[in-house]
């Protein structure tokens, strides 16, 4: 499966024309969506006006941005002006958006293609992928047994595991991408909160989201986060060749090992091991700040009351449409007081500085992206406790991230007895987000350099797989 940049290298050559990309993956969705469900809306006469605008710019030679002319997919969060931003639910679903959100913005001027706009947990709020009213992506390492895409970008990181879009924007609020990506088997990028605009972005929590990215190279996801964070069109791409390891200082942080598999602990500490062996000095930390984190954001208190707040008319409707689950994980925003509130905001900041202080000595810190493999859909779905629990567990490896202010990242590291991804989760400094790509880079280059391992049904879209049943 050809990264972003090769096909961005076969486009400037014009050994291929956006066109004919974007037809390409226009078709493997057609092929494969009704199976996965990874799109919520596929904008393909969008797609092929600006695949055609892209061929043109190429052909007389103005460089527009180092991806011109190659496709990616948005989280239905992002505003693209024109068409309806439904957060997950059909109650959103008739109101056009007069503006495309900056990010959007900023991909379109760089030459970029949109394929559409992929599904998600209503209101952005649950890590299981799970959505009632608008269908539930289903994991393509599982053909059989349905299980959990995880979320709440789940479509994005579907569409990019099996092949119906070679990048994709997603949003994180306490793991939105990390744990996807992690139960997925692609790379995905919580941003430095701050680092790219959420202008124009169906907010969760104002205070701990941030705009992330879900690719299956770390240096595809690099470039586009220069040009999401308003790099400047002919800015350098990263080179081909892997960055060494040697000389860094790495920990394991190890209470963020706590709630997870045994499996999934092994497989990390063994990733943690294999880095090494590749000239990297790995310790441990026990990062107590990070369940510090926990006793000031109680459950997700937080994005619990400022979600509710945001989405209260909704909330309260009584509309059929709604996810009954998505709106009993909001009663904590209903009924916290301003007091809880308040302090839970005032102690963010004594918490991030002594993150800080705690990483300073350390390239970044390593844990699980995800504390469990994917489930099976069935265990979680009709079950009110499993479902409550699930999705708790499922971000307690990756929630004080946010809200300790901090970039982190998910990056395959092995599969399960079960065949099952196990994400690495890589922890950076804030505004240090190129750094841990960098070490993802070196990390997938050194594991898989045959190739990272794909689903079951995933192919080249040259040779497009066709689903079962």
């Amino acid at each position: 499966m050809n990264t972003c940049l090769e096909w961005a290298r076969l486009l400037a050559q014009r050994q291929i024309s956006s066109v004919q990309l974007t037809t390409l993956f226009l078709d493997r969705i057609a092929q494969l969506d009704r199976y996965y469900g990874a799109y919520r809306l596929v904008t393909a006469e969008l797609a092929l006006a600006q695949a055609r605008a892209a061929d043109a710019a190429i052909a007389a030679g103005i460089r527009l941005g180092p991806l011109q002319g190659v496709p990616y997919a948005a989280k239905d969060v992002f505003d693209v002006a024109g068409l309806p931003t439904s957060a997950g639910c059909d109650l959103l679903s008739g109101r056009p958006a007069p503006a495309s959100a900056r990010v959007i913005d900023l991909l379109q001027a760089s030459g970029m293609v949109l394929l559409g706009k992929t599904n998600l947990v209503q209101f952005a709020h649950g890590s299981l992928g799970v959505n009632t009213n608008q269908g539930t992506p289903r994991n393509p390492w599982s053909p059989v047994l349905r299980r959990v895409a995880g979320g709440s970008s789940s479509g994005s990181s579907v569409a990019v595991a099996t092949g119906m879009a070679p990048i994709a924007l997603g949003t994180d609020t306490g793991g939105s991408v990390r744990v996807p990506a992690a139960l997925c088997g692609t790379i995905g990028l919580k941003t430095t909160y701050g680092r790219v605009s959420r202008a124009g972005v169906y907010p969760l929590s104002p205070t701990l989201d941030s705009v992330g990215i879900i690719g299956n190279s770390a240096d595809d996801i690099a470039v586009l986060l220069r040009l999401i964070s308003g790099a400047a069109a002919d800015a350098d791409v990263p080179v081909a060749a892997p960055p060494s390891l040697q000389g860094m200082r790495l920990a394991f942080a190890d209470s963020l090992f706590v709630d997870a598999d045994r499996a999934v602990a092994e497989a990390v500490l063994r990733a943690g091991a294999r880095l090494g062996t590749l000239g990297a000095g790995v310790s441990h930390i026990a990062f107590a700040e990070a369940c510090e984190a926990e006793l000031i954001n109680p459950n997700g208190l937080i994005s619990k009351v400022e979600g509710y707040a945001y989405n209260q008319a909704l909330l309260t409707s009584g509309s059929a449409w709604l996810d009954q689950k998505v709106v009993e994980s909001f009663d904590g925003g209903a009924t916290a007081t301003a007091t809880s509130y308040c302090g839970a905001l005032a102690g963010m900041g004594p918490l991030q500085r002594l993150a800080a202080t705690t990483m300073a000595p350390f390239d970044a810190l390593l844990a699980p992206a995800a504390a469990v493999t994917a489930l099976a859909l069935d265990g979680v779905a009709q079950s009110g406790t499993a479902f409550t629990s699930a999705n708790s567990r499922y971000t307690a490896c990756t929630r004080a991230v946010n809200v300790l202010g901090l970039c982190a990242l998910s990056v395959p590291c092995a599969l399960s007895a079960e065949g099952l991804p196990i994400g690495l989760q890589i922890i950076g400094r804030a505004g240090q987000d190129e750094h841990i790509l960098a070490i993802a880079q070196a990390w997938m280059a050194a594991t898989y350099q045959g190739g990272m391992p794909r689903p079951p049904l995933a192919r080249d879209v040259h040779g497009l797989a066709s689903p079962p049943g």
